[in-house]
């Protein structure tokens, strides 16, 4: 990824200043030359002396931008140690599919995980750290940078103090629970800290540092991720100041900038794209000396004074399984693997031997399946005991207080992004159908987090304006989906003949070294 950005930087710096034709090109040459999308020079000036940009240049800096907003704003949970590649590339694909189709709700995800990754950090700390957790201002944070770190942060061992990086990492599976050399499930918070209770495991003592040194993500790939949007947000600025319209696809990257600002910034201590767990081994002790089975301390009822519960105990012969216990598992409930959706259609069939109610009921299917990931990332999901990762967009729970400042901050982020495709109002567009689907698209876009925001203020008065929002919300979202489809489509097509005002430049930014 980084050596990827460095090329295109590369790239376009060598050809940022163009020579001047010995000819001066009529309009009709120019209108060629800047359609033609192979050309990757800027076109030479026009009859104004104005130099004019190649809409290859304009494409290549908005879909660039676009791919690094969403690459490196998706920071997908860990896999299963058995998932198979295809199984993780989708997982990373879906991701960025819905940080396309759905930035807002991928912000709201975002910030869950950053409320509950502090959450878990203080609870932790407060439960099993031995230290006491020190805020440290932010002039020794930078001065930090220049100077060797201190001793104690190279201590480890029971009782260290966890951080907000370490809270990220539990969210997205990161830590597994061992059992005879043989994953057995993906421990949650809550989990963790039954089994640290009852001490059925030894705490983790991996470091924050050792967590982002795992990250594929490091500070010179987020710096040149930054810099690019910041470049790409103050040449929409110098366009608007010089009075010089943007293309509908740069207000289209304008908007997914903006929106992946705050994703990137409520994931900035989130580990990404680490592809394995860490390894938690279950502890064995002899049940007694002429025994042969083994004492697990495996399963506890959940309860808030977990360490005076009584403990269950589960006795497992001395001599390893033939088959490991996850496969035991799995051949007892083979349907558990199959998708959602195959699960559905396979219980449709059973239930309904018509073809036409297979035929009604299929498309209906598909589209939930869809919009399933949308309505996960919106809330705290739960997920199974046994399991070996945790579902794709998962986040542990939030109290009701921090739940609607999160949604709150959400729709807010929402309505700027959506007001952001509004600035194309005016815009030329290739026909009026297009124009008019614009502006109902961008319009819809706006009002969904709207309404949200509006039913979020007036959630605790239960009235009929919060009511109202909900439905009318829930009826939008398929709405929703399709706009966001009808803008991508509509910013690609305009791109293919714009005005010529858009292809206008600003004479500095050719100077300049940029993507």
């Amino acid at each position: 990824m980084l050596l990827f950005l460095v090329l295109c930087a590369c790239l376009q710096t060598l050809r940022g200043t163009p020579l001047p034709p010995p000819l001066a090109p009529s309009f009709g040459a120019i209108a060629d030359v800047s359609g033609d999308m192979t050309g990757g020079c800027p076109v030479a000036p026009d009859d104004s002396g104005q130099q004019l940009r190649s809409v290859f240049s304009i494409l290549q800096s908005c879909l660039l931008t676009i791919f690094a907003c969403v690459w490196t704003s998706a920071h997908p949970n860990i896999n299963s140690p058995r998932d198979s590649w295809w199984t993780c590339l989708k997982r990373q694909v879906v991701t960025m599919i819905y940080a396309v189709i759905s930035p807002e709700v991928i912000l709201l995800w975002a910030l869950n995980q950053r409320q509950a990754a502090k959450t878990i950090a203080e609870g932790y700390n407060k439960e099993f750290a031995s230290a006491d957790e020190t805020q440290v201002s932010l002039r020794r944070k930078v001065l930090g940078l220049f100077l060797p770190l201190p001793e104690k942060t190279t201590w480890r061992g029971v009782g260290q103090l966890w951080t907000r990086t370490h809270g990220f990492f539990i969210q997205m599976g990161g830590f597994i629970l061992y059992e005879n050399g043989y994953p057995k499930e993906v421990l949650d918070y809550e989990r963790l800290k039954e089994l640290l209770l009852n001490d059925a495991i030894d705490a983790p003592t991996v470091t924050e540092r050792e967590l982002q040194d795992r990250s594929k993500g490091d500070a010179v790939s987020k710096a040149i991720v930054v810099l690019q949007t910041m470049w790409f947000v103050i040449q929409c600025i110098a366009r608007a100041g010089q009075r010089l319209p943007l293309s509908e696809l740069e207000v289209l990257t304008l908007a997914f900038a903006v929106m992946n600002a705050g994703i990137y910034g409520a994931w900035w201590n989130k580990p990404q794209g680490v592809d394995m767990a860490i390894c938690v081994p279950l502890k064995r002790a002899d049940h007694s000396a002429d025994d042969s089975t083994i004492s697990l301390v495996y399963e506890t009822p959940s309860h808030p004074e977990l360490a005076n519960s009584p403990r269950t105990e589960h006795h497992r012969s001395n001599n390893l399984p033939s088959t490991p216990p996850h496969e035991q598992r799995h051949e007892e409930n083979p349907g558990e693997q199959h998708s959602w959706l195959r699960r559905k259609l396979r219980h449709d069939c059973e239930q309904h031997s018509s073809a036409s109610f297979f035929l009604v009921r299929l498309p209906y299917r598909i589209m939930s399946s869809l919009l399933r990931p949308l309505d996960k990332m919106g809330q705290p999901a739960q997920f199974k005991r046994n399991q070996l990762r945790v579902p794709i967009f998962y986040a542990s729970g939030v109290n009701d207080a921090d739940s609607l400042s999160i949604g709150k901050a959400a729709s807010a982020f929402g309505i700027i992004f959506g007001a952001i495709h509004l600035l194309a109002w005016a815009s030329h567009f290739s026909s009026p159908r297009d124009l008019v689907l614009w502006r109902v698209s961008a319009t819809i876009v706006t009002v969904m987090p709207l309404l949200s925001l509006v039913s979020l203020v007036t959630w605790k008065e239960m009235g009929i304006a919060a009511r109202f929002c909900v439905a009318f919300l829930i009826f939008l979202i398929p709405f929703y989906i399709a706009s966001r489809i009808v803008l991508l489509s509509i910013a690609l097509k305009a791109i293919h003949h714009p005005a010529h005002e858009v292809l206008l430049d600003i004479v500095w930014t050719t100077y300049i070294p940029h993507f």
